[in-house]
Parts: structure tokens; C-alpha cells; sequence
């Protein structure tokens, strides 16, 4: 990844920092940092900075999202996260689109992922006779979020970000953050996804040398045996 792009990206430490001024408020504990208004609002985007980070979707593919993306197996114990575009006049609005006809793909979904958007549409998400799209507004009858509004939500959590942890927006580290946006956190899951392929298959080529190594030791006689033999 070229040095340029660092800055764009919430490293190892700076992210738990971002889930902790997202983690909604409840009634043990009340989280001064959450921006947003407790309820409603502070779990939907919550779901939406997870969504974000955990998978790397972009904005027209959080839109996109509906109700039946979010699907189990026969057994409840593998959960997926279907990305696809929707037919046209779907909606009050003029639909999202993905990016190329790549964009429609089937994530595989972190139990925990599917507990939490099992909870927000089951429970929590207004409900639309005119729409089934998963994140809505908490005004009027429910409509759709806009690009706008998800800008404007990343906009309070980059101020937040600023006040609490200037550090990681200092000038004089070349690794700082300079705005925390919906497409950093597009940067961000690469970056981790990158790195832990490079771990994985680093640890399994240790093993394989490790392997090899001993099955040669094994093939290759003592010198003891091959004296013996050569005595002969």
C-alpha cells in the first residue's frame, strides 16, 4: 500500500478508539462520547460504522441493503450478507448503485453481526410498507438513508475523534488521520484483511519448512548406519 494512503487509514490502535464513541449507551453504563441521541438512532449507526469496518462495503452497498440480506443456513450456524442491487422504481427514492457488476457477492456474517442486525430489524427499525431496506430514517414514516445522511453521521464521530484523541490527527506523525470518512473505513478493512492473509500464510509457510524439514532428516541415514554400511 502506497505511503500516501496511511494517513487514510484507522490503524490497530485508533480503532478501538472509533467503536468506543459509536458503542450505544444502555442503562448500565451511559456513553459520554456517543455523539448521537440514545435509542434508535445511536444502534442503527452503530450497525452502520460496524458494517462499514467489518466489511468493507461502500455507501451505495450499505444502502442497498434489505431486510432478506441477511440470511442463515438450514443449520443457524453459518450467517451470510447478500449484496445486490434492487429493480428500478423499488422505493421512494431512485436506488443506490454498485459500483461494476462485481458488486453483487455474498459475505459470509460474524454471528455476533447477525445477532445485532437480527435485534435492529426485528425489534428496533421502522417499519415501511413502501420499502424493505434495513437502514432507515428515525423521522416521518421511515424512508431510506441518503448518502447525505450517512456523510453527516461520520462527520459527528470525526468531531468526536478530533476532541478526544488528537493524537491521532497530528501534523506531525506521517501516519495521521486527516478526516475520518466513510471510505476510510473501506481503507481500513483492507489494510487489517491484508494483513491478516499475510500472517496466515507467513505462519502456514513456517509450517510447511518445518515439515519438510523433519521428512528429510528422516530420509537421510545416520552416519553411524552409513559407515556400517560401507564397511560392508
Amino acid at each position: 500500500m502506497k505511503w500516501q494512503h496511511f494517513h487514510t487509514i484507522l490503524r490497530t490502535v485508533a480503532y478501538p478508539n472509533q467503536i468506543n464513541i459509536i458503542a450505544p449507551c444502555s442503562t448500565r453504563k451511559h456513553n459520554l462520547l456517543n455523539p448521537f441521541p440514545s435509542g434508535y438512532i445511536q444502534f442503527r449507526n452503530f450497525l452502520i460504522v460496524r458494517l462499514l469496518l467489518n466489511y468493507g462495503l461502500r455507501i451505495g452497498e450499505l444502502l442497498l441493503l434489505e431486510c432478506s440480506s441477511i440470511k442463515s443456513n438450514i443449520k443457524g450456524d453459518k450467517f451470510s450478507l447478500i449484496v445486490t442491487t434492487v429493480e428500478e422504481g423499488y422505493g421512494p427514492r431512485p436506488p443506490p448503485s454498485l459500483k461494476n457488476v462485481w458488486g453483487s457477492r455474498v459475505l459470509e456474517l460474524d454471528k455476533q453481526d447477525y445477532y445485532f442486525l437480527s435485534i435492529y430489524i426485528g425489534k428496533i427499525r421502522t417499519e415501511s410498507d413502501s420499502h424493505d431496506f434495513i437502514f432507515t430514517s428515525s423521522q416521518g414514516v421511515g424512508k431510506p438513508l441518503s448518502y447525505t445522511t450517512i456523510h453527516s453521521i461520520f462527520s459527528k464521530i470525526d468531531d468526536v475523534f478530533t476532541s478526544n484523541y488528537p493524537e491521532y490527527k497530528s501534523k506531525l506523525y506521517f501516519d495521521a488521520l486527516q478526516r475520518l470518512t466513510p471510505h476510510v473505513t473501506r481503507h481500513t478493512w483492507a489494510y487489517l484483511t491484508l494483513q491478516r492473509i499475510y500472517h496466515l500464510r507467513y505462519l502456514k509457510s513456517k509450517s510447511t519448512k518445518k515439515h519438510l524439514t523433519v521428512n528429510h532428516m528422516k530420509i537421510i541415514p545416520s552416519l553411524h548406519s552409513t559407515v556400517s554400511w560401507i564397511s560392508q
